[in-house]
């Protein structure tokens, strides 16, 4: 008896990551209908966050509605064609000063620390395929 009680927790726990596994594969909204590929790649943004700045699960689930909230901004300015590449630059840097203050309460001084040169890093590399560096 004490066997097939281990064996059902056992199995209930597989089920349950594996479960997990398949959100994390194939991200819905909540109304669970499939997520645009805006959002998928926002989603993909905010799992390399939470890999690089080591985010507890609760930071994720915070951080998350910002980074959905700032991707429709983000892809707005990368595809401006209108803009130069330091103009990109300089538009990124003003939407990552606003979202950063909102990530700001819930990351840690460390994990805010390494976000910032995460993202000037990001903005960096662009300039650089263009063959252009940032300014200072």
């Amino acid at each position: 008896m004490r066997l097939l009680s281990r064996g059902l927790l056992i199995g209930l726990i597989l089920l349950a990551w594996a479960g997990a596994a398949k959100a994390v594969q194939d991200p819905q909204t909540q109304s669970g209908q499939p997520l645009s590929e805006q959002d998928k790649i926002a989603v993909q943004r905010l799992r390399d966050l939470a890999a690089m700045l080591s985010l507890t699960s609760a930071q994720r689930d915070q951080i998350r509605p910002i980074v959905l909230a700032e991707a429709p901004r983000l892809k707005a300015v990368r595809d401006d064609t209108s803009l130069s590449k330091q103009q990109k630059a300089d538009k990124l840097r003003e939407i990552f000063k606003g979202t950063d203050a909102k990530m700001k309460p819930i990351l840690t001084p460390k994990q805010m620390e390494k976000l910032v040169r995460i993202r000037e890093d990001e903005i960096k590399k662009r300039l650089a395929e263009d063959g252009k560096t940032p300014p200072g």
